[in-house]
């Protein structure tokens, strides 16, 4: 009997022990989550905008490790630091009714969460065109954070639309966050129907190519500006001939030059030829389209155009200076120096950029940048004037600076895309030895017989022992009877690197006998030695060019 009655009140003990155990427990967890207090900004039931910071505030006993936010039970994002915030786009959501679930752990393990029910409301029917136009006025008043938020609001309402595509790229290009400015516009709606975007997307495109991740696609990257530039010059094309239709010096000068723009150089000699005899047109068109035979390296129809307006003393400083880059390219510096004499006193741009090209030929590197630099401050943004600079500066970050601008201002001339690949090759490693080869592959693109490209090819095929496609080139050379004197130059390289002692000394001796000022050399050069001498020591072959606008102006 005893017995019984211990074990019951050994039972009842028991559950009384069990029953606080589990009281205590209760209390316990009641009260850590009675001390952890949410409150939220905006609160629940607000409506939102834009970009919209969803902020938790929270009063707890213990240390909070970590705040989660769940929208629409689809996305989690975790905020680990005071203040605990969720930044919602809500340009990136449908409009209305949309739940926020907001947990907060603390450290103990514990956590509590309270549900938030937001409005979003854009205000989308005031439609893209007039949030585009508001988001101009911002920008013009320097508000880009305002402009931002109504360029969201516009591609919100029309994805895609123009006007505010342009304002993004804008903004974008302001802190050199070219891919965003790149995405921007080449989403936009009626991009090639409108010159303004596609000249953008192309400059845009250029500077995204040139960051240091994307070195690995150079042509690739190029040639997609490229192309983009040409959309935008011929529609340029089309509206200025719809504007010209006749055959008046003044219609070919505008036709003329908006196909010497757009880097058609046959198009356009032949467009200002179509005015008449030099001796009946004026000066300035035939100086232009002595111009565009020089840029399609027809020189010697050059001199025969010009040889009327010499002979009847008609010829002026444009004349001049354009003679002085057709023997520029030619590699005839003396005469050139003599045919620029009149212009260059004259302060001609275009002149002084031809003398800075003689002058480093003559190493005489510093008074070339300051014919250069003088220039391009006459001429303001000009292709022509910064390949001159970035080829003469002695600060590189100028040098570089101005190599990009001539790239983007004049994207058809193969100059400034070679003299990169030279200081690609400058670095001596294997993957800048690709990426200078191919940029002289596109080179070869915009211009299939370009020597200066055909030759740096064959000289680092050879310096990368890949004779035998070097030979191809060489052969190509030899059917279109190159004879210069670094072309000879190249291929008694050649030659010596196939042993053959007799055909080296006299490719050698055929290169100092035409120019004896260039081609002293005792022993025959390595490929990458005599690459350097022609690209980077003399400047022998620069791909000089000249702009319209450096003709006349002063």
């Amino acid at each position: 009997m005893q017995s019984k009655v211990s074990d019951v009140k050994h039972g009842i003990i028991e559950i009384i022990r069990v029953t606080l155990l589990v009281l205590l427990l209760a209390v316990s967890t009641v009260s850590s989550f009675a001390d952890m207090n949410l409150t939220l900004t905006p609160a629940d039931g607000s409506k939102i905008s834009d970009i919209t910071n969803i902020v938790v505030r929270i009063q707890s006993t213990a240390d909070v490790d970590r705040v989660e936010f769940k929208l629409d039970q689809k996305e989690a994002v975790v905020s680990k630091s005071v203040p605990y915030q969720f930044v919602w786009d809500t340009i990136k959501y449908t409009e209305g009714n949309h739940t926020l679930l907001i947990t907060a752990f603390d450290t103990k393990g514990e956590s509590k969460s309270v549900s938030a029910g937001f409005i979003i409301d854009n205000d989308l029917k005031t439609g893209a065109a007039s949030y585009a136009a508001q988001a101009k006025t911002a920008l013009d008043q320097g508000k880009p954070e305002d402009a931002s938020r109504l360029i969201h609001r516009a591609l919100k309402a029309e994805p895609g639309n123009l006007a505010a595509s342009l304002l993004s790229g804008e903004i974008a290009a302001a802190t050199s966050d070219w891919d965003s400015a790149v995405s921007a516009l080449e989403k936009s709606i009626g991009l090639n129907s409108s010159q303004l975007a596609l000249q953008r997307l192309s400059n845009y495109k250029i500077q995204q190519t040139l960051m240091p991740q994307n070195s690995a696609h150079l042509e690739e990257g190029f040639t997609a500006a490229i192309d983009y530039r040409r959309k935008a010059e011929s529609l340029n094309i089309d509206q200025v001939r719809a504007k010209n239709l006749d055959n008046s010096a003044a219609s070919c000068t505008s036709n003329g030059d908006a196909l010497l723009q757009a880097g058609r150089y046959s198009d356009a000699a032949a467009e200002y030829a179509k005015a008449g005899n030099p001796l009946s047109v004026p000066t300035a068109l035939t100086a232009r389209e002595g111009l565009a035979l020089t840029l399609d390296n027809r020189t010697e129809e050059v001199y025969s155009l010009f040889r009327s307006l010499y002979r009847a003393k008609m010829n002026d400083s444009a004349i001049d200076t354009v003679q002085g880059l057709a023997l520029l390219r030619t590699g005839q510096f003396d005469a050139a120096r003599m045919a620029i004499t009149k212009a260059l006193a004259e302060n001609i741009p275009g002149a002084e950029i031809v003398s800075a090209y003689i002058s480093l030929e003559e190493s005489k590197k510093s008074l070339a940048n300051g014919e250069a630099l003088s220039a391009a401050q006459k001429l303001g943004d000009s292709g022509d004037s910064a390949y001159a600079v970035a080829i003469s500066s002695t600060d590189a970050h100028i040098a570089d600076r101005s190599l990009v601008s001539a790239i983007t201002l004049s994207p058809f001339q193969t100059g400034p895309y070679l003299e990169l690949a030279t200081r690609q090759l400058l670095q001596k490693r294997p993957d800048k030895y690709d990426q200078a080869y191919q940029l002289i592959q596109l080179s070869l693109a915009l211009e299939k017989d370009n020597l200066r490209a055909k030759l740096m090819r064959t000289l680092l095929l050879l310096d990368q022992n890949k004779v035998a496609v070097a030979e191809t080139v060489l052969t190509d050379l030899a059917k279109m009877k190159v004879k210069t004197p670094d072309y000879f130059m190249t291929v008694a390289v050649y030659w010596n690197i196939k042993d053959n002692a007799e055909q080296t000394r006299l490719n050698m001796e055929a290169a100092r006998k035409m120019d004896p000022a260039h081609f002293q050399f005792d022993l025959p050069p390595s490929p990458m030695v005599l690459l350097m001498h022609l690209n980077r020591k003399t400047h022998y072959r620069v791909d000089a060019f000249l702009t319209p606008a450096s003709l006349f102006s002063k």
